[in-house]
């Protein structure tokens, strides 16, 4: 392996650790790639949800599209649609992934067209917990950095 990588993909991991956002989806996209050693998409995975849940929205909507492309159940698409629903709403693109995205108005209008009303009550507050669930990580985030 090239050693500018695996000195990069060091510091990347170090920073993931420390809960950067940026260096978390860096380093699921590297993971996600089999062809490099040490390519684990189980562990890029892990790193993009992390991302994701520290609200990169790139991360999120990564994270959207590799669950909708994994879906084996409802409850699978119902997560996926929960993540393309938060990181359409989202404005912090941290790696520049997602530049065409829909409006949360649009995708909010598509997904709510594919449920029942009791359906749609529930996905918006399973959406709302994801999103308290963010928001508490960047609290979290925060106080740790304040802390070092």
């Amino acid at each position: 392996m090239d050693p500018d990588l695996i000195k990069a993909r060091t510091w990347c991991e170090k920073a993931a650790a420390q809960n950067y956002p940026k260096a978390q989806a860096y380093l699921a996209i590297l993971h996600f790639d089999k062809t490099r050693p040490g390519g684990n998409p189980e562990e890029g995975l892990k790193w993009l949800r992390q991302a994701a849940l520290n609200n990169a929205g790139d991360s999120q909507y990564l994270l959207a599209l590799r669950t909708f492309v994994a879906v084996k159940t409802p409850d699978e698409v119902k997560e996926a649609s929960r993540w393309l629903l938060i990181a359409a709403a989202n404005t912090n693109h941290t790696i520049g992934i997602w530049t065409n995205r829909p409006s949360a108005p649009e995708v909010e209008q598509k997904l709510r067209q594919s449920m029942s009303e009791q359906g749609w009550t529930d996905f918006k507050a399973s959406v709302e917990a994801l999103r308290k669930e963010i928001e508490e990580n960047e609290r979290r985030a925060l106080r740790e950095s304040a802390e070092n």
